[in-house]
This record gives structure tokens, sequence and C-alpha cells, in this order.
């Protein structure tokens, strides 16, 4: 089941309220509690993160993943606004995101991909999961310094 997407208010400042301008590509640590307060603040649920082959800087910035380390693989990570985060990661390269927190999920065709997705973001029946997510995405890619991500 293909999850929805819903296009809503941009939060621009989410990576500057986290630091971002001041980070290095090398940092040893992920500013965890500042993302989670500046979710809160900004009323969302939380931040997902994606790569694919290096595509997202700002996402590898943040998470503090060596800008030389490639991967041919999709993944994304989770950062929920309370609580722990999730990664999802392909079965081939299951180690992408071992240098951040949180739990793992393996996906290995895209209908476990659709799964994991909505593992990782929460969207049991019983939890109501995270409705409103930040992601690095512009509609229409009007701002391509920051969109990474498409919508098809």
């Amino acid at each position: 089941m293909p999850l929805p997407i819903r296009r809503g208010r941009a939060c621009p400042t989410l990576a500057l309220r986290v630091g971002y301008g001041a980070m290095s590509t090398h940092d040893a640590q992920l500013p965890l509690e500042s993302i989670q307060e500046a979710l809160r603040d900004a009323g969302l649920h939380g931040w997902l993160f994606y790569d694919f082959r290096g595509l997202d800087p700002i996402a590898r910035k943040i998470l503090g993943i060596d800008p030389a380390r490639m991967g041919s693989r999709r993944w994304f990570y989770h950062v929920p606004a309370v609580g722990e985060p999730a990664k999802l990661l392909h079965a081939i390269e299951t180690g992408m995101l071992d240098g951040v927190p949180g739990r793992s999920v393996v996906y290995l065709s895209w209908q476990s991909l659709q799964e994991g997705l909505g593992d990782i973001l929460g969207l049991s029946a019983a939890s109501g999961g995270a409705k409103a997510v930040a992601m690095q995405y512009s509609p229409k890619n009007e701002v391509p310094y920051v969109s990474r991500v498409d919508a098809g």
C-alpha cells in the first residue's frame, strides 16, 4: 500500500535550529535532543531523512555520515519528536547508519520497503503514527537546494 503524501507547510528553519550551519561533515554525535525539541516546537511528529547514492547532503551532514561513504541502496532514518529513532536499511547495506542511534528495520523488496516505512513511521492502526513529518522536499522542485526527495 503506497504511503500518502500530504503537502504541507514548509519548515525551512528546522535545519538551522539544530545547528546545521555550524556542523562539520564529520560531527561525531547526532544532535538528537536538539532535533526533537525543534520538531516539537514546529508542531511536527518527526523528521524523515532519506538518501540514495549520496543525493542528500543535508541528511548526511546532520547524521554525521562521511561524504566519501557511498551506498548503492536507499536508506531512511526517522527521528520522532518523542522517542527512539528508527532506521530502514537495505539487506545488502545494513551498516550504512551504524553511527546513529535507533532500532533497525531491514528491507529487500519494494514491498518490504513500503512495509518498513510504515513500521519506522509508526503507521500501525493502533498508534496513528507520524502524521506531519519533515523531509527535504520542495513541491515542483521550486527550491532545488533543499528538494532531495521526489514525490513520484
